[in-house]
C-alpha cells in the first residue's frame, strides 16, 4: 500500500463530502472505519488510477490523506457545463493504544 500511495497523485478536490462508518462492537472494540468520499469535477479523471486527496481539503481531521481508486457514479449537465462525479471508499482499521 505505501508503493500505492508514493505513486498516487495528488487529486485537489473543491467540494468534497466525506462520511466516516466506524465499525465495531462493544466486545472487540473499534474495529476501525469505512470512509467513503464523494465529488465531482469539471474534468474527467484517468480511470483505475489511484488517487490521494490531502487532509486539506477533508472536513474531518481524523485522516492525514485518503488514498485509493475513485470511480464514477454518473455524470450531469449544468448551466457552468458537465460535472463529473465520483466516489472512493477505503477501509481505515483502528490504531489501538499500545499496538505497533
Amino acid at each position: 500500500m505505501s508503493s500505492v500511495r508514493s505513486e498516487a497523485p495528488v487529486l485537489t478536490v473543491p467540494r468534497l463530502a466525506v462520511n466516516v462508518l466506524r465499525c465495531g462492537d462493544v466486545r472487540h472494540g473499534l474495529s476501525g472505519a469505512r470512509v467513503t468520499v464523494t465529488f465531482d469535477l469539471p474534468d474527467p479523471i484517468v480511470e483505475h488510477r489511484a488517487y490521494r486527496i490531502p487532509c486539506d481539503t477533508l472536513t474531518s481531521r481524523e485522516f492525514d490523506e485518503v488514498v485509493g481508486v475513485p470511480q464514477l457514479t454518473h455524470t450531469s449537465k449544468g448551466s457552468c457545463g458537465d460535472a463529473f462525479h465520483y466516489r472512493m471508499s477505503i477501509w481505515r482499521p483502528a490504531v489501538h493504544a499500545g499496538a505497533p
